[in-house]
């Protein structure tokens, strides 16, 4: 069974590593807080950000993880784009509608964007973050996926 180009084993394998690392990320943060870039160095803050990113089925933990980065972003500990990709995340997990536009399905074709409030507003609130206007974001995606101009 495949979805997409993975295999249905890679998935489940996938799911094990992620609990791992969130595991590991939770007794990090118990211990020491965000690890930031002047604890971990740039590469660090940025697989703990991936990690967060991954701890979707712990919903709580990954506010928690939210609300630290936002504390370490005041302090320039994070990378402002890493917050709005997690703040996206979890308000869409929460069922409500993102702020930066990070979030995107590929639907028929397309990549379609997951609810945005303020739209007009949403390169000025990207450029803030250090983040590409939309329309160049959504080219990158198309050109990640290989998607054609005919959808395909």
């Amino acid at each position: 069974i495949g979805i997409g180009n993975l295999r249905l084993k890679d998935v489940y394998r996938q799911e094990s590593l992620d609990r791992m690392h969130s595991s590991r990320l939770k007794e990090i943060v118990a211990a020491h807080g965000w690890p930031g870039i002047d604890m971990v160095g740039t590469d660090g803050a940025e697989a703990a950000f991936h990690l967060a990113e991954h701890s979707h089925r712990e919903a709580q933990f990954q506010f928690e993880c939210l609300e630290l980065m936002e504390n370490a972003l005041q302090q320039g500990q994070v990378q402002p784009a890493h917050y709005a990709e997690l703040f996206d995340r979890v308000q869409i997990d929460r069922g409500n509608m993102q702020r930066f536009g990070t979030q995107a399905v590929f639907h028929q074709g397309r990549i379609e964007f997951l609810p945005l409030e303020d739209p007009d507003r949403v390169d000025a609130r990207r450029a803030r973050m250090g983040m590409v206007p939309l329309r160049e974001y959504r080219t990158q995606l198309e050109q990640a996926y290989f998607i054609r101009e005919d959808g395909r």
